[in-house]
């Protein structure tokens, strides 16, 4: 699981709108900003049904599924025990919030 230090550098990311971190049995562990009320209830069951999508196309383990929307993308990658989901609109960079989020929870 990220630290604080690490989700407050992703909150205070240009145009992060949300933060939500839910256990596996989608218990909300923690949310902050918009968005992340509606991508509590969801990201769950996102994830593991692009994992499970994945493993039938013989892809490896899922480490990010992203989705894309006019105004918002969601970022959701799967943790130790739960999910993790941000929350940005259409002009935040993307991909420095993802690669900062894959260090703080898979040390890649």
């Amino acid at each position: 699981m990220p630290d604080e230090h690490t989700i407050s550098e992703i909150l205070q990311a240009p145009n992060v709108t949300g933060y939500v971190h839910c256990a596996d049995n989608d218990e909300v562990l923690a949310r902050h900003g918009e968005g992340a009320e509606l991508l509590a209830t969801m990201i769950n069951p996102l994830v593991q049904a692009a994992a499970l999508l994945g493993r039938s196309l013989g892809l490896d383990e899922l480490r990010e599924l992203q989705l894309h929307g006019r105004p918002l993308t969601a970022l959701c990658l799967p943790c130790a025990g739960g999910t993790i989901g941000v929350m940005l609109d259409s002009r935040a960079h993307l991909n420095d919030v993802a690669r900062t989020l894959q260090r703080s929870v898979h040390g890649a």
